[in-house]
């Protein structure tokens, strides 16, 4: 399963770091539109998805999941 969380570019590279530092290192990041990018997660664990949620919480986010 696939998880993509489109945010600010402003905020991506903050949100990047903070989560290489919850150990999750299986995403990449894209540009999406004007001042969006896309952070892809092929493959998150369910305690990653746990992590991941609580990180987001300081963000302004949408949450897209594809199986």
């Amino acid at each position: 399963m696939e998880l993509h969380i489109r945010t600010d570019a402003s905020a991506a590279l903050t949100l990047k770091k903070e989560i290489i530092f919850h150990g999750i290192s299986r995403f990449y990041v894209r540009p999406f539109e004007e001042d969006q990018v896309e952070f892809v997660f092929l493959a998150l664990s369910e305690h990653q998805k746990k992590l991941l949620s609580y990180t987001l919480r300081k963000y302004s986010y949408a949450l897209t999941y594809l199986s």
